[in-house]
């Protein structure tokens, strides 16, 4: 019978591994690479069931599993719909980015918790990037669900248009447009005393985030609006998702350029401002690839007079970590430590 590992996490019922159940528990506590099953929680407030692998150092989801969105800052209701994310269950690789990404089903909830709608596709995080591949069992679907309660739901583009909304018909200083990095400054569970509101004069500066966002995905999202509002600058913070998911750096570098084409062009933008991929110690092992990226991204804005800013010397500076329980995205230190268009966290910004 294997050995089960349960951490103080799950007892206070905190971020990070809850349980883990090695297949071989003589290499686990030697701290030596191990596949097997367990639990982690994220700050968020989601929780992950299923296939883990560990390195030595830290738990990474990899295999089958699922992610309950029960407790989740994502689960929350969405409008658009009046029902609310309550489930993955599919595929996860670390090695591609850390969180969803294959075959899976992404269940819905209604306002009363009922069980009313689901997606099935291959997925990159909570993103239906294509139609799942393989014949799909329905007969697999969780209690409560049929075939006839299928529909076709982009739950990133919501996002998007939900934070678009918020920005109001004026010219801003400053526009913060990005993935989990942008998105997630809006969240104390991770800014906590440093989210964006409290750093932040709203009325000069916004934000456009959406995680787990790609640059090809503000290609889409900003093809389809009506421009509203104007910004002296922009900043943008994409390219992370791209590497982590596979997609070649030529075609980053390429959609990135249409990013800032549309930026310009809806939003009147005169400045830009284009930040490196961040080094986050979840991926370590993509480091070279990163430092890849960042140096054409730079040369890039060399050549087009657009400024560059990396964050990683910042990072690694900081005598506190910067991380939260993940490993990927910034903490409240994370947030306090790196100075977006060169300005001192967390006073109320002059731009």
């Amino acid at each position: 019978m294997n050995k089960v590992k349960v951490f103080d996490a799950y007892y206070k019922n905190k971020a990070g591994i809850w349980y883990f159940v090695p297949e071989d528990f003589s290499l686990f506590i030697k701290n030596e690479p191990v596949s097997g099953f367990g639990s982690i929680k994220y700050p968020e407030g989601s929780v992950y069931v299923g296939e883990i692998f560990f390195d030595g150092k830290d738990f990474k989801k990899q295999g089958i599993g699922q992610q309950d969105f029960t407790y989740s800052e994502l689960g929350h209701l969405d409008e658009n719909i009046n029902e609310k994310i309550y489930k993955f269950i599919g595929k996860f690789d670390y090695k591609k980015n850390d969180w969803i990404y294959g075959n899976g089903v992404l269940y819905y909830r209604d306002k009363n918790g009922l069980p009313s709608h689901f997606v099935k596709g291959f997925f990159r995080d909570l993103s239906k990037m294509k139609e799942y591949e393989g014949e799909f069992d329905y007969s697999t679907l969780l209690d409560g669900y049929a075939k006839e309660m299928e529909f076709d739901y982009d739950s990133r583009k919501v996002v998007f248009c939900r934070e678009y909304t918020k920005i109001e018909n004026k010219r801003y200083k400053l526009l913060l447009l990005g993935d989990s990095y942008i998105e997630f400054w809006n969240y104390e569970q991770y800014a906590g005393e440093n989210i964006f509101e409290h750093c932040f004069d709203l009325s000069k500066v916004r934000t456009l985030g959406v995680g787990g966002a790609i640059n090809e995905d503000f290609v889409q999202y900003l093809n389809q609006v009506n421009p509203k509002f104007k910004t002296e600058k922009a900043l943008i913070n994409l390219g992370f998702n791209d590497l982590h998911s596979g997609e070649d750096i030529d075609s980053i570098l390429h959609h990135l350029d249409e990013v800032i084409g549309l930026v310009k062009s809806k939003f009147d933008a005169k400045k830009i401002i284009i930040c490196a991929v961040v080094h986050s110690p979840n991926f370590d092992n993509r480091y070279q690839d990163e430092e890849k990226l960042n140096h054409l991204i730079y040369e890039y804005s060399q050549r087009k007079g657009y400024e560059f800013l990396n964050l990683n010397e910042k990072i690694k500076n900081s005598r506190i970590h910067c991380f939260a329980e993940d490993k990927v995205h910034l903490n409240e230190h994370g947030y306090e430590s790196v100075s977006y268009t060169h300005l001192t966290l967390p006073t109320k910004l002059e731009v």
